[in-house]
């Protein structure tokens, strides 16, 4: 019975792994097309935080695995890691939403500029 237990856990972990797999090429197809638009100060902006991301799962990661604080060492890295990187996505969206709201006002400027210099 073990026997059947662990060939069907590895056949479920094989699975895993090519959805996994499918689903990265199915991304990487959908945004590839996309990466040129993106002007150049946006495409280091992006390379950074991608690899600011990677370096976060690795450390996530390896903390979870070599267990420094005992039994409760996931829920460490969830609660810390998690809440770091929530609190880290809140702030990036809010100086967003500034910019975007700021680049709004200046161009609907612009337009009733254009518009009275018209008339």
């Amino acid at each position: 019975m073990d026997v059947v237990l662990g060939i069907a856990v590895v056949l479920l972990m094989l699975a895993t792994l090519g959805g996994t797999l499918l689903w990265s090429a199915a991304m990487w197809r959908g945004f590839s097309d996309q990466w040129p638009g993106f002007p150049p100060d946006r495409r280091r902006r992006g390379l950074i935080g991608g690899a600011l991301a990677a370096v976060w799962m690795i450390v996530a990661t390896t903390l979870a695995i070599a267990a420094p604080w005992g039994r409760d060492s996931v829920l460490y890295v969830i609660g810390i890691g998690g809440g770091a990187g929530m609190l880290i996505s809140l702030v990036g969206v809010a100086a967003q939403a500034v910019q975007d709201t700021r680049r709004a006002k200046r161009s609907r400027a612009e337009r009733l500029r254009g518009r009275s210099a018209n008339e």
